[in-house]
């Protein structure tokens, strides 16, 4: 129980991963869709410009320069993409960066390609905006620098396209040259909002969380002993109905004498020991166990996938570490432990495991002391 309470925030982490995961697949699929977009429009304009008799090029030229050698540059990035996201060796943080990296250069590879088609630019928005959902805003900066720099490249050095005018050949080129660093420049910004934004609301949900989980711990914590209350066996107890499969096993402890403690030195004399109770059944619990208050005196302990031997061991471990305790070896009055043992029988009610480990109780107390273990 105490482990579901410590790992609530690492659960909605986890989802927050899976999220992650699932976008890095639809990343993939959009990178693939625009590959395959823009291979069937370049074939299908090849056709068109055919069938007009517009065709300034030979057919093989046409088919090298704007068919074969993009699809080929494309295919080379989308098997670093799928090699990527198949890779388990490889941090899903890294996966994110190099799809984005990738799909970038994709852009690049049609917009150096296209670029006489001058909004064609407005494609280099894609990786920017894909990259939000993950709330890195330094991924965010590297993609959008990667594709403005890709641009520029393409712009200022690479002819690919024979029809391709001079940059600053006219004003009208210059100012959509500047205009399109502004358009990417002003996109950039509005992703670093959203961004800071995803993040807020992520913290806010991870805060509620742990504000819902601190209301539930002390809502399910014995004050006294800071051990789990009634409420939280109660829990347990409709795990265990869950999972009727699983094999477990509870007991139920008790002080022995201890009303006689209580009626000659008083509660708070009384209270003491139960503290001291609490601090030895905390130390006492493992991964495989969790300790709760019943009620007064009686306590609580639910073993998961363990064995007789390993139960009984770890009784006569408290009853002895108990037994050492300061209030014990110097207080008004020795106190001892009883203890009995149940083992939860597939098919019964949770309620009956208890009955049967008071009565094993109730067996062990007939010396004080005792360990009574009922299969």
């Amino acid at each position: 129980m105490k482990k579901g309470h410590a790992s609530s925030i690492r659960a909605i982490q986890e989802k927050y991963q899976r999220i992650d995961n699932k976008w890095l697949k639809l990343q993939f699929r959009a990178l693939l869709y625009l590959m395959i977009l823009a291979a069937v429009a370049e074939t299908a304009m090849f056709f068109i410009l055919r069938r007009v008799d517009m065709m300034e090029i030979s057919i093989e030229q046409y088919a090298l320069r704007y068919i074969a050698a993009p699809s080929l540059a494309d295919f080379l990035l989308l098997l670093i993409a799928w090699l990527t996201l198949r890779s388990r060796k490889i941090s899903l943080w890294r996966k994110a960066y190099i799809l984005s990296l990738v799909m970038s250069l994709c852009c690049f590879v049609l917009y150096t390609v296209h670029i006489i088609f001058h909004a064609l630019y407005l494609i280099f928005a894609i990786p920017m905006v894909l990259t939000i959902v993950y709330g890195d805003q330094k991924l965010t900066g590297i993609t959008a620098l990667t594709s403005v720099g890709g641009k520029v490249i393409s712009d200022l050095f690479l002819v690919w396209d024979p029809d391709k005018t001079p940059l600053f050949s006219d004003k009208l080129s210059a100012v959509n040259f500047f205009l399109s660093f502004l358009f990417l420049g002003i996109l950039y910004y509005i992703c670093c909002l959203m961004i800071r934004i995803e993040r807020e609301k992520n913290y806010v949900s991870i805060g509620l969380e742990r504000e819902r989980q601190r209301f539930q711990r002390e809502a399910m914590t014995d004050p006294l002993t800071k051990l789990w209350n009634r409420k939280a066996l109660r829990e347990e107890f409709q795990r265990i109905e869950e999972t009727p499969w699983q094999s477990c096993m509870l007991a139920m402890l008790d002080m022995d004498d201890f009303k006689n403690l209580n009626d000659t030195y008083g509660h708070t004399r009384g209270d003491a020991y139960l503290r001291e109770l609490g601090a030895v059944l905390k130390r006492a619990a493992g991964e495989n166990t969790a300790t709760f208050r019943f009620g007064g005196d009686e306590f609580c302990i639910m073993y998961h996938g363990v064995t007789k031997e390993t139960v009984l061991e770890s009784c006569r471990n408290i009853q002895e570490d108990f037994s050492h305790t300061e209030i014990n070896r110097h207080g008004e009055l020795p106190v001892t432990l009883s203890i009995g043992v149940a083992v939860f029988r597939s098919g019964e009610k949770p309620s009956q495991l208890l009955e049967r480990s008071d009565v094993a109780l109730y067996q062990a107390k007939k010396e004080k002391g005792g360990i009574c273990y009922l299969e």
